[in-house]
């Protein structure tokens, strides 16, 4: 009887030409391929002890596994050049990552049912303990992204530029440098200002400093106002005369962003991560996160090429270096909220390198610098942190283990707080003052770098919280304890949130996020009989702040409204049962 299957396999292609799908030479230890993007090159012949039968099953079932791959990213069309996951995959060229940190990201939901530890409010929504609460858990975050307002399409495809001779373009470019610059210092304010000139003069050019110039404007128009906005929905922006102006800027920039695609420069970069900045403030997230990874391909690609070494290259160099961070830090962070880290070709490991500062710096600017270094050492921990704890669920660590690394991290977290910087540092009553009084720059830095540690410090006890709610483990006091942690830190968070959330910014969306993954973990817990009891006694009215929160956003913003709707009915689903059995004793 003549087989099925070949009695002969036949060469394999290594891991990367066939998720690239193409050619490869089965070169050793090296194909060509995997040389040329400088990326590990491996193969699969781990499965050579197998049987030809076997080997043959396997080979069908991986390319199912490919189409099945392809078809989920169809709807998730990437600017050309943009390169997706790959941008961050090469960021090894800008360092190289520490092997402790070479833990694998997050796979998708739908990859498997186990992966329970992923912080993201998708999987929390699949949580066993939110069955049958009359919910929608399998929700599809992109499709909340259809804008809820339309498109002004006669502004979008207007052929005339803005007026750049006007006092709102001065009032945008000081509150660019003002409330947007100096927490990502990524451009010399001097030469920003001579290019803003220079179009004044000549006029809108169709060059990348034309381009520049416009992005710079409409960011600068839609955070002119950084204080709580009074009206009850953000949709009043959205119809006022400066969000229409700030389009327009905009649009006028997009018509300027063709040829950058193609070009290898740090302008380019700049370019895009301004575009995605603006998309961001207004609440485009899986457009930004398009325009961020294009950024991050050109940043590296210049790097990759650029290799002079005079004064003026070393400059640009620097200049290059800030904007690859600024890219960086922001496409991973919209990244893993989108669920978009795919484990086969991604890692959260940061480069080991950090931006340079300019030679000479001014108080105020210092000042800045202080908070963007700061800012990239706590994100740092953050991604240590969430690397650790998607180890921890491959390899199901045990729990003494855990709590052994976990214990190493809360000291790590203490000392990089205590080495922060004095005028970053603060303590906390100071903090706390200028939730109530007008904040200066460095307390909105302070603010925010508490806020970063707090993720940090989540990210820590969140599998001890995840654990008990799944049932996975005993309630034994250790457990309970980092677990009671974790409740604290969604309350603290939530509180922070509530005097910014009205604050137009680039990441208004990420705070919604957070705030609502709090509130569901506090509503989750309430649900669990062994979390139940250790609940912060504020933890109703932290939930009843989320619900205001989203409540604000909810007519701009469908992800907003879908969520509000499903922290209403846990809520009333949780005071309905308590009624219910309060009337039974």
């Amino acid at each position: 009887m003549k087989s099925g299957f070949p009695r002969k396999r036949a060469v394999q292609a290594c891991r990367m030409c066939r998720h690239r799908r193409t050619k490869c030479d089965n070169a050793r230890p090296s194909c060509s391929m995997c040389l040329t993007l400088e990326v590990e090159c491996v193969y699969g012949d781990k499965n050579d002890s197998l049987d030809p039968g076997s080997l043959a099953i396997l080979k069908r079932l991986d390319g199912l596994e490919q189409l099945i791959r392809a078809s989920k990213t169809e709807d998730l069309s990437i600017t050309p050049g943009g390169g997706g996951p790959s941008s961050r995959e090469s960021s090894s060229k800008f360092g190289n990552s520490p092997s402790n940190l070479n833990y694998p990201a997050p796979r998708h939901l739908a990859d498997t049912a186990e992966y329970r530890y992923h912080v993201n409010v998708e999987s929390m929504l699949q949580w066993p303990v939110f069955e049958n609460q009359n919910i929608d858990q399998r929700a599809n975050l992109k499709c909340l992204f259809h804008p809820m307002g339309e498109i002004n399409r006669e502004l979008q495809w207007s052929p005339s530029d803005p007026d750049l001779q006007t006092e709102e373009v001065d009032n945008a470019l000081h509150s660019f440098f003002d409330h947007v610059h100096i927490f990502n210092p990524i451009f010399e304010e001097m030469k920003l200002t001579e290019q803003l000139q220079n179009v004044r003069l000549n006029g809108l050019g169709w060059n990348p400093e034309s381009c520049l110039i416009l992005l710079t404007c409409a960011v600068g128009l839609v955070s002119c106002s950084q204080e709580m906005d009074p009206a009850d929905s953000s949709m009043m922006f959205r119809r006022s005369e400066t969000f229409q102006l700030a389009e327009s800027f905009f649009f006028s920039a997009q018509k300027r962003m063709g040829p950058l695609l193609t070009e290898r420069t740090a302008i380019g970069a700049q370019c895009f991560y301004m575009a995605g900045y603006y998309l961001a403030t207004t609440m485009r997230p899986l457009e930004a996160w398009k325009l961020l990874n294009q950024s991050l391909s050109c940043c590296q690609t210049h790097r990759r090429w650029d290799s002079t070494a005079t004064e003026d290259e070393q400059r640009r160099s620097r200049l290059q270096q800030r904007t690859y961070w600024a890219t960086f830090k922001s496409e991973l962070e919209i990244c893993l909220e989108l669920d978009l880290a795919q484990d086969s070709i991604n890692n959260l490991a940061y480069p080991t390198f950090f931006p340079s500062p300019p030679e000479c710096l001014e108080t105020e600017l210092r000042v800045g610098w202080y908070f963007y270094l700061s800012d990239i050492a706590i994100r740092r921990l953050k991604n240590r942190c969430l690397n650790y704890i998607y180890q921890c669920e491959r390899s199901q660590t045990s729990t003494a283990d855990m709590v052994e690394e976990i214990i190493n991290l809360e000291k790590e977290a203490e000392e990089l707080s205590t080495m922060l910087p004095a005028e970053l540092r603060g303590g906390t009553q100071d903090i706390e003052d200028q939730f109530h009084y007008p904040r200066s720059t460095i307390a909105k830095m302070r603010v925010e770098l508490q806020m970063h540690l707090l993720d940090c410090y989540e990210i820590m006890y969140w599998p001890f919280a995840v654990n008990i709610i799944s049932r996975h483990v005993k309630d034994d006091s250790t457990c309970l304890s980092f677990a009671s942690k974790a409740l604290a830190i969604c309350t603290d968070r939530i509180t922070k949130s509530q005097t910014r959330y009205r604050q137009r910014q680039y990441g208004s969306w990420l705070i919604l996020r957070r705030s609502t993954r709090s509130a569901l973990l506090l509503l989750a817990a309430n649900l669990t009989p062994g979390l139940r009891q250790i609940l912060p006694p504020q933890w109703k009215g932290s939930v009843f702040i989320v619900i205001e929160m989203l409540r604000y956003w909810a007519e701009e913003l469908n992800d907003a409204s879908h969520r509000l709707t499903i922290l209403e009915t846990l809520l009333r689903n949780i005071e309905t049962s308590r009624t219910t059995s309060a009337m039974e004793i």
